[in-house]
């Protein structure tokens, strides 16, 4: 008999069970609250990266697009729509631009898809720019400088941002000035010819022999006659 109540074996005590259970559900709940509040914490961090993302590329006068790593446009901001006319609606979703916007290159030919910045940023992984004519939606077209960079996130590819900046009043002056310094120096070419061509007679003593002094002087005119021609 003693020896049967000895190998019996022990019964918990239910109260000590009944607490230990408890305490595990208790220890749960707790854990459960806890990363509730982190998942907020960090849900509200993003919300406010984010917002300050929206803020910072909103103000930029310069356009934006943002590609997610299939070319999809996914964002764009208000000056990229002022600066060309079309609407997020006529953007967003799109599988790159060139189905909505034409860009071609400043000689007038179509930019063929490898010579895209955005085409080399996310072969090379590395930033790329250009300038091409971008053409409006009423027709026209912006000389612009495009720049774009990839975005990795732990090394892989997550997109692209793209950088839009309307250089066509700049480039009408450089044009400008091009023309006129051509213009010039095709106006000046006619009489200075006539000069020298006078001047080396006079240097072949056509006109009369010259002096010693005479001569200095002469070399001295056709040397910047001769300067004036190069520029």
């Amino acid at each position: 008999m003693d020896t049967a109540m000895k190998q019996a074996p022990k019964q918990l005590n239910p109260k000590l069970a009944d607490k230990g259970y408890h305490d595990t559900v208790r220890s749960l709940v707790i854990e459960k609250k806890k990363t509730e509040r982190d998942l907020q914490v960090h849900k509200k961090r993003a919300k406010h990266e984010q917002a300050k993302d929206e803020a910072l590329i909103n103000s930029l006068s310069d356009g934006i697009i943002v590609r997610d790593k299939e070319r999809n446009v996914i964002k764009i901001n208000p000056a990229l729509t002022k600066m060309l006319g079309y609407t997020e609606e006529d953007l967003l979703g799109q599988k790159g631009v060139r189905g909505v916007i034409r860009i071609k290159q400043l000689n007038g030919r179509a930019t063929r898809t490898q010579d895209l910045t955005v085409t080399k940023a996310m072969r090379s992984r590395e930033s790329a720019s250009g300038t091409f004519a971008w053409v409006k939606k009423d027709g026209s077209s912006l000389i612009v400088d495009v720049v774009t960079s990839p975005y990795l996130i732990d090394g892989a590819l997550t997109g692209t941002v793209t950088v839009i900046r309307d250089v066509s009043e700049q480039a009408a002056i450089d044009k400008a000035k091009t023309e006129f310094v051509s213009l010039a120096a095709h106006q000046l070419r006619t009489p200075l010819s006539s000069i020298n061509w006078y001047l080396e007679m006079l240097a072949e003593d056509t006109a009369g022999q010259l002096s010693d002094n005479q001569t200095d002087h002469l070399s001295e005119i056709m040397l910047a006659s001769h300067r004036m021609v190069a520029l």
